[in-house]
C-alpha cells in the first residue's frame, strides 16, 4: 500500500515516515514533536491548529500552506513605501497620499513634515485639509522631478 504526501502528491512506501521526494511528514505516520529552538515565534497552522514556527510557508504536520501574513511580513511590506534616511521621497507615492489621504495628514508625515501632519489631523475634522490635500496631490503630481526633489530630500 502507498501513501500519497499531501504537499506535493508524490506516492511512498506505507512505512515511510516522510515523503521522498519534498520530505514532508506523512499523515498517517505517528505525531513528532517538531521542537522549534527557543526564541521562534509559533502560531497555529490555519488548517490543523497545531502550533509550528511562524516563518514555515506550509506546515510541517498537515502541509497546509500558510498564506497568512505574519506581523513582520506586514511590517516589511509597509517599510517599502517609506523612505529611509538619506533616500529620496517618491514623488507618486507623495501625490497619491496627498489625495486620498490628505484629510489626516499621512502625506506630510511621509515627507518628514510631522508638525503639518499633526496640524492636518487635528483639523481633519474641518474639511480643510482635505481640500488643501487635493490641491497639493496634484501639485506634487504636476510638478517637475527636480524641483520636487530638491525641495522634499
Amino acid at each position: 500500500m502507498s501513501i500519497t504526501c499531501p504537499r506535493c502528491g508524490s506516492d511512498n512506501r506505507d512505512n515511510s515516515p516522510n515523503c521522498i521526494n519534498c520530505g514532508a511528514p506523512l499523515s498517517v505516520a505517528p505525531v513528532r514533536d517538531i521542537s522549534q529552538p527557543s526564541g521562534v515565534y509559533q502560531k497555529p497552522c490555519i488548517n490543523c491548529n497545531r502550533m509550528i514556527n511562524s516563518s514555515l510557508p506550509t506546515c510541517p504536520y498537515c502541509g497546509a500552506n500558510q498564506s497568512i501574513r505574519t506581523a513582520d511580513q506586514f511590517t516589511a511590506a509597509v517599510n517599502q513605501f517609506a523612505p529611509m534616511a538619506g533616500q529620496q521621497h517618491n514623488k507618486l507615492v507623495a501625490g497619491l497620499l496627498a489625495i486620498f489621504l490628505g484629510t489626516f495628514g499621512v502625506h506630510k508625515f511621509y515627507l518628514g513634515q510631522s508638525v503639518q501632519g499633526i496640524l492636518y489631523l487635528i483639523f481633519c475634522w474641518t474639511g480643510i485639509p482635505t481640500v488643501v490635500g487635493i490641491i497639493e496631490g496634484i501639485m506634487y503630481l504636476t510638478m517637475q522631478d527636480n524641483a520636487f526633489y530638491q525641495k522634499y530630500r
